[in-house]
């Protein structure tokens, strides 16, 4: 077996603690509990796409709302799909 060395960490994972964390099922009991990064990437990210929706300027574009309904449904709808999927899958809460 191959294993990997994680330096920066101080860790040494192996093959199979890595197809498990990739699944989401790395914690094998109910007394491990999730490493603080795991909390900290989504507030991170969420608040880096609200800087930059902050600082966004709309350019001056003439366009049709009801053609730009549709995509925008289709992107809400994809989200709520990949979410729901998500939490399906990993039960992170």
């Amino acid at each position: 077996m191959r294993l990997c060395c994680g330096s920066a960490i101080g860790t040494v994972w192996s093959y199979n603690k890595t197809i498990l964390a990739q699944a989401g099922d790395e914690f094998g009991g109910k007394e491990e509990k999730r490493r603080w990064w795991d909390y900290a990437i989504v507030p991170t990210a969420a608040a880096a796409f609200i800087s930059l929706g902050v600082h966004a300027v709309l350019p001056r574009l003439a366009m049709d709302m009801k053609v730009g309904c549709d995509p925008y449904a289709m992107l809400v709808l994809s989200l709520g799909a990949g979410g729901w999927s998500l939490w399906c899958r990993t039960r992170f809460c």
